[in-house]
């Protein structure tokens, strides 16, 4: 990671801090799947989220990552676009998919379950 990019995570540390802590579970682990598994340079399905995360066997329904999914759309930090009969979503700030990729890590997957 380049130096700008570290200055600016530093300086927003405290509002990415609280989008996490404001983040339900289902969403926490929508977010972490995005920055760890999924590009989160493209677009995505939220079948993409559940096929990522069905190996970590955590319970997620498909009406559950969908949820989550709205709920972070909600909250504008991710984006979706209709492109006629697809849902996609993205990040809509690249440093919060940034800052949850070098802050948190897969193993948070299990500790959120008990949330």
């Amino acid at each position: 990671m380049n130096a700008p990019i570290e200055e600016m995570l530093g300086l927003g540390e405290v509002h990415f801090a609280y989008i996490w802590q404001r983040s339900s579970s289902a969403e926490k682990i929508v977010l972490l799947a995005i920055t760890h598994l999924i590009a989160k340079e493209t677009a995505f399905r939220p079948a993409d989220i559940v096929a990522a995360i069905t190996p970590y066997q955590l319970g997620l329904t498909p009406a559950t990552v969908t949820t989550a999914l709205h709920n972070l759309v909600q909250r504008n930090i991710m984006r979706e676009i209709n492109d006629g009969a697809n849902t996609l979503y993205e990040i809509k700030l690249g440093l919060v998919g940034y800052w949850i990729e070098h802050t948190k890590s897969l193993s948070k997957f299990y500790t959120l379950l008990g949330d």
